[in-house]
C-alpha cells in the first residue's frame, strides 16, 4: 500500500511539474505577436513572410503592399505589448482537428501606440496548409479609437496583411 501511495505521489508530482513547463496558447500567440514586431523593428519581409501558412500566402495577392503598409506605419522600438482580446476555436473530425486563433493587442513603442490583430491556425491536421498566421492587421491607436464602426479584421478575415487600399467587397468601402 505504501508504494502505491509513493507511486501516486510520483506520478501526481511529474503531471504538475509537466503541466507548469507547457506553453499554453495565449504564450503561443504571444510569441508570435512578439515575433511579428521583432520583424517589423528589423524591417525584415522574409521574417514576416515565414510567420504565414502555406495557404495565406498562396491567397494573398497583395503580400509585398502589406509589408510596405507595416514598414511605413510601424516606428520606434517596442516597449509593451498587451493582448487584449483572445479566442480560439477547435474542429474536429475522425480522430483529426484544426486549432484557430484570434487575438487583439495594444503595442507601445517609444514613438507610437498601435492596435494589433492576428487570426492564426495553431495546429491543422485537416488541412495542414493553414498551419501558420492567416491575415494580420494593424493600426494606430488613434486610427483605431476614431473610426466608427471599426472592424478590428475578425469580421473581415482576409490572407495576408491588412493595409488602406484593402476594400469591403459587399458595401465597397474602406476597411478600417
Amino acid at each position: 500500500m505504501r508504494r502505491m501511495i509513493a507511486l501516486l505521489g510520483v506520478l501526481w508530482l511529474l503531471l504538475g511539474t509537466a503541466g507548469c513547463t507547457a506553453v499554453t496558447e495565449e504564450e503561443q500567440t504571444d510569441e508570435l505577436c512578439a515575433a511579428i514586431i521583432t520583424a517589423l523593428e528589423q524591417q525584415d519581409e522574409e521574417k514576416i513572410k515565414a510567420l504565414f501558412s502555406e495557404r495565406a500566402l498562396s491567397e494573398a495577392d497583395d503580400f509585398a503592399d502589406g509589408c510596405r503598409y507595416l514598414f511605413e506605419l510601424y516606428h520606434g522600438e517596442k516597449c509593451s505589448a498587451e493582448r487584449i482580446r483572445f479566442s480560439s476555436d477547435t474542429s474536429y473530425d475522425s480522430g483529426r482537428h484544426s486549432r484557430e486563433i484570434d487575438a487583439e493587442f495594444e503595442v507601445a513603442t517609444d514613438e507610437e501606440h498601435y492596435f494589433l490583430y492576428i487570426n492564426w491556425w495553431q495546429s491543422d491536421t485537416l488541412q495542414p496548409a493553414n498551419q501558420g498566421l492567416y491575415s494580420l492587421k494593424m493600426v494606430t491607436l488613434d486610427t483605431r479609437n476614431q473610426t466608427s464602426d471599426f472592424d478590428p479584421g475578425s469580421r473581415s478575415k482576409r490572407a495576408g496583411i491588412y493595409h488602406p487600399d484593402w476594400a469591403d467587397t459587399l458595401s465597397g468601402k474602406a476597411i478600417i
